[in-house]
């Protein structure tokens, strides 16, 4: 899992090196996390507990990981390496913007894209201003939206982007 912080010399520096570390040492699959903020601990975020800490100053620099995994896709046409996402949050994102997301991503890999999904993390939250009060709820909406009730509105227009960019069935 890469932590897609942005670095020197280019915001994506760390993101492409783990990224061809990981076909280098032959990985199944590359994941990017889905924070607002930093997955390290900050108080470990020094020079002296990590060499990345010296030519990043700051944990809290994570990149959009849609954005990045969009990046990765474009930029490595030569691995067939499959991306994913672990784990988007059902309660910051809308079910039917993640699933134009993922399908989007789905395409730019050529069918390699691995969609994980859950109700997110109350420090992740709450800080943002992101409503808390009901995650497993908001997680279970969203995934009868993304594929076991097709007869909601909002699933049908799941399903229905879905096809226009030529994926059948679901994702992942």
């Amino acid at each position: 899992m890469d932590l897609i912080v942005a670095g020197r010399p280019a915001a994506d520096t760390f993101t492409r090196l783990n990224y061809f570390s990981a076909v280098a040492m032959g990985v199944d699959s590359f994941w990017v996390p889905d924070h607002l903020n930093a997955i390290f601990p900050r108080s470990l975020w020094q020079s002296k507990y990590c060499g990345a800490a010296r030519i990043q100053p700051s944990v809290d620099a994570s990149m959009e990981p849609w954005a990045m995994l969009g990046n990765i896709a474009a930029r490595n046409r030569i691995s067939r390496l499959p991306l994913g996402i672990g784990v988007t949050d059902a309660g910051r994102r809308n079910p039917a913007v993640t699933a134009q997301a993922a399908a989007t991503i789905n395409l730019l890999t050529r069918g390699r894209f691995i969609l994980g999904i859950g109700p997110g993390e109350r420090e992740g939250n709450e800080p943002y201003g992101v409503e808390w009060s009901k995650p497993v709820a908001r997680f279970e909406q969203a995934i009868d939206e993304h594929g076991a009730n097709r007869s909601s509105q909002r699933a049908h227009y799941f399903h229905h982007l879905l096809a226009q960019l030529g994926i059948n069935g679901g994702l992942g």
